[in-house]
């Protein structure tokens, strides 16, 4: 499962259930990251829809959210703030309680008491420079466990069991906002959003609407880094904007300079092994970047542009 839909699953097993490629099976698994495989209502469907279309119960074969965004090894981790925004959870041991809830909840509530039940994924994933799939590498997934980096079981363990209880959650309460990053020419007009992202108690990320901005300390005209404060509700410097002021630059003269237009504007010397392309390539910036690659020795393919 990678976009939420019901369809990733049912393309495939409409084929393995009929005709001549009938094949039975006593389980359906899916996996259920909340920053990768879609929403939290996007994944009750799925998991109601195939439990009911193939009489068959459901398990959530892997799961698992960030309790910290401090790395605890040298290895870069998979999930990052903009995991945090994309799942809607807060990277704290609340934040990761709360998605492993949510994901039982769903469970909890397939028809037929057809959710059987999780399997979290690296739960005792410690850091380590040698704990990784390779040797002498550590691993990336560390801040997704459930116990910290010296090894003692978080806050957030306890949610397999609270969620068996009958005590009500208290309302959630807005606890604290994300920096807002903001960069602008210098001589230009300042411009700061209308709303934050805001930590709220129930380890939830929702739009905090900030009712007024302080920018007493921003000096528009000159290139520097300036901290504006907002105010959420009635606490006057809740949010923060870090606007980075940069010197005007220069026109760019290339056409097309981001490769977001396609080779428009490039002469494109050999297009099956090195083109402008979206999907699959890696970026500086943007969506699109120079792609080469051939099954066979190659040379002189070139992406270029005359000035």
């Amino acid at each position: 499962n990678s976009s939420g839909s019901t369809g990733t699953f049912t393309w495939n097993l409409d084929t393995w259930t009929t005709g001549g490629t009938a094949v039975d099976f006593d389980l359906i698994g899916i996996s259920d990251y909340p920053f990768w495989h879609g929403t939290t209502e996007q994944n009750a469907v799925i998991m109601n829809t195939l439990a009911s279309r193939y009489g068959k119960p459901v398990i959530v074969a892997e799961t698992a959210y960030a309790w910290t965004l401090e790395p605890g090894d040298e290895t870069i981790n998979n999930f990052d703030q903009s995991s945090a925004y994309t799942a809607g959870y807060t990277p704290t041991p609340q934040g990761q309680a709360a998605a492993i809830r949510d994901v039982i909840n769903n469970l909890a509530n397939v028809p037929g008491n057809q959710g059987l039940g999780l399997f979290y994924w690296g739960a005792d994933w410690l850091p380590g420079n040698d704990t990784g799939w390779i040797a002498g590498q550590g691993s990336g997934w560390e801040n997704q466990a459930l116990f910290d980096y010296t090894g003692k079981a978080l806050p957030s363990i306890d949610v397999f069991n609270l969620v068996r209880g009958t005590a009500a959650a208290p309302a959630p309460v807005f606890v604290a906002a994300d920096p807002y990053y903001g960069t602008m020419e210098a001589g230009g007009v300042l411009s700061l959003p209308s709303s934050v992202q805001g930590q709220y108690s129930d380890g939830h990320y929702k739009p905090a609407a900030v009712s007024a901005w302080d920018t007493s300390a921003v000096n528009t005209a000159e290139p520097g880094v300036y901290t504006a404060y907002g105010t959420v509700g009635s606490e006057t410097r809740a949010a923060s904007a870090v606007i980075t002021v940069h010197s005007a630059q220069p026109p760019n003269l290339l056409t097309n300079p981001g490769l977001e237009s396609g080779s428009a504007g490039w002469t494109v010397s050999s297009p099956s092994i090195g083109a402008p392309q979206g999907a699959g390539s890696t970026p500086r910036s943007g969506t699109s970047a120079i792609h080469y690659w051939s099954d066979s020795a190659f040379n002189d393919a070139t992406v270029s542009q005359t000035l």
